[in-house]
């Protein structure tokens, strides 16, 4: 007895993952630009139906952030500059050519709200760059402490005297 032979024509389609399914939308995106990065579009490139992607991804806003914090990662961290000002500038012109490259991912960039390792990583880098400022107060002895060009107000007096809410005195 030979064993049942299965009715595809083709071999089984591999299981869908997170990671496959943020890698295929960069393909689609790479490939077609933003305007063409829907759910139904992703699905035919994956062959599958749009609702089975909902398992992996809350809606198109999640899976615009996942693709934006993977483009991500093609910022160049590598801070080969020794002033924290030229590593600032640094970076910043890495995002935005990573953004030029892909037309419609700055507008994206706005309302998506990445959280992945890469969008992470850079804003660990950003805050790691500026030099930690420098109170007045540790400069000058009895110096205050607001960086601001006039003297602070004292604090505001206490009638010692006078009318009461009341309106007696």
């Amino acid at each position: 007895m030979t064993s049942p032979r299965s009715r595809r024509e083709r071999p089984a389609k591999p299981a869908l993952t997170r990671a496959g399914i943020i890698a295929a939308a960069v393909a689609v995106l790479r490939a077609e630009g933003l305007a063409e990065l829907a759910m139904r579009r992703l699905a035919q490139e994956l062959d599958t139906g749009a609702a089975s992607l909902y398992v992996y991804v809350r809606d198109p806003a999640e899976l615009h952030a996942a693709v934006l914090d993977e483009l991500l990662g093609e910022i160049d961290l590598d801070l080969k500059h020794t002033g924290w000002a030229q590593r600032l500038e640094a970076v910043l012109t890495s995002h935005a050519a990573v953004l030029f490259r892909y037309p419609g991912l700055a507008q994206s960039a706005l309302v998506a709200r990445p959280s992945g390792e890469n969008y992470l990583r850079l804003l660990d880098t950003l805050l790691g760059l500026p030099p930690r400022a420098t109170s007045r107060a540790t400069k000058r002895p009895g110096a205050s402490t607001c960086s601001c060009s006039t003297p602070p107000r004292p604090p505001p007096s206490t009638p010692t005297s006078g009318p009461t809410k009341s309106g007696r005195q």
